[in-house]
């Protein structure tokens, strides 16, 4: 289980995140000012951090600075109302990896840090990912269902990782491209429906557990089969 923590003051938005993240199975700690921010930050070593900017005691801005120069791998998402450019910009430029702006949908927010942690930890090892009958071996790269072991391409068996650690949640072409491809990546974006209908394809031969939604308007889906 990934451990997060959260420096807001807002305790409504602590809370509506930690419905997210316990249901991705996220260890989510809290924070309400700059100070006791920074001391859990020491104490617990979370593998990812979402900070707010105006905060009490001590900024984000601060914070920001302090936890990047003593972790340069540490993934950093600011969270904060303040949505101007130069805000933004300047948040990047410290140190931070992403920049989200309130009022934020929880679902991108989510799909946001799972593409920070897999950046972070990528195919860890002993890492294993279940949804439905399916479960797949990161570390090993292999896939099965119902106990079946299922040959897929390195590229599709990578999609459907990502779309079972966000099981449940609407994923947006581009969300899927930045976390699978990379930000990078220059080509058509509509290579994502060639891949979907690919893996469903593959699925549809096997007792799975899961179906891809499509979303109309906003993309993908993973929802286990009850």
């Amino acid at each position: 289980m990934y451990k997060l923590l959260m420096v807001e003051d807002d305790a409504h938005i602590c809370e509506l995140v930690s419905l997210y993240t316990d249901k991705a199975k996220l260890e989510l700690i809290t924070a309400a000012d700059g100070e006791a921010g920074l001391a859990a930050y020491y104490d617990e070593e979370p593998d990812l951090v979402l900070l707010d900017i105006m905060l009490p005691e001590r900024s984000g801005w601060e914070l920001c600075r302090e936890m990047r120069k003593d972790n340069p791998l540490l993934p950093i998402l600011m969270l904060t109302g303040r949505g101007e450019a130069d805000d933004i910009v300047r948040g990047l430029d410290i140190g931070a990896d992403d920049y989200v702006v309130k009022p934020f949908d929880p679902n991108e927010l989510m799909a946001r840090i799972h593409a920070l942690l897999r950046r972070a930890h990528p195919f860890s090892p002993g890492s294993l990912l279940s949804s439905g009958r399916l479960q797949v071996d990161m570390q090993n790269r292999e896939l099965t269902a119902a106990g079946e072991k299922l040959l897929f391409p390195p590229r599709e068996l990578e999609l459907l990782a990502f779309f079972m650690q966000c099981s449940g949640q609407t994923l947006t072409r581009e969300q899927l491209l930045d976390a699978v491809w990379g930000r990078d990546f220059d080509g058509d974006p509509r290579t994502v429906d060639v891949h979907v209908k690919r893996i469903r394809r593959r699925l549809d031969t096997v007792e799975s557990g899961v179906q891809l939604v499509t979303v109309r308007q906003a993309g993908y889906r993973l929802e286990e089969i009850i």
